[in-house]
């Protein structure tokens, strides 16, 4: 290669440097971006980012049927669940954190429905045993 043509192929590598900048100021400047709406646009493709899609065992956040040690708020919870609880069970559970919404309540043994007395009770004067 002769000197003149290494001095022509230098000139020809910094004049193509030196158009590139301009030739990047005219491409659009949401070509690879995200749009106002939070979808990514590459090249004009519109991109829909991922949605959530309902609960982790264990996860943080809002939780539907949780499990345990979930956090975040939980409906249908169970056993050590953070958050409001909303249809969980009292009398057994242990540990159910804040409030507990249209939770059922366990009858102690021997107790019967209706507020009938109790049936393991001993035979007292004037009441007869069942």
């Amino acid at each position: 290669m002769t000197h003149r043509t290494k001095i022509t192929a230098a000139l020809a590598l910094a004049l193509g440097l030196a158009a590139t900048p301009s030739l990047a100021q005219g491409i659009a400047s949401d070509s690879a971006s995200y749009n106002r709406d939070g979808t990514l646009n590459v090249w004009g493709a519109h991109i829909d980012p991922v949605r959530e899609r309902g609960g982790l065992l264990g996860g943080v956040g809002n939780v539907v049927g949780g499990t345990l040690g979930a956090a975040g708020n939980i409906v249908g919870g169970t056993v050590d669940a953070a958050g409001n609880v909303v249809g969980g069970v009292v009398g057994g559970t242990a540990n159910a954190a804040d409030s507990i919404v249209t939770g059922s309540v366990r009858r102690p043994a021997g107790y019967a429905t209706d507020g009938a007395q109790p049936v393991d009770r001993a035979a007292a004067y004037g009441r007869p045993a069942y």
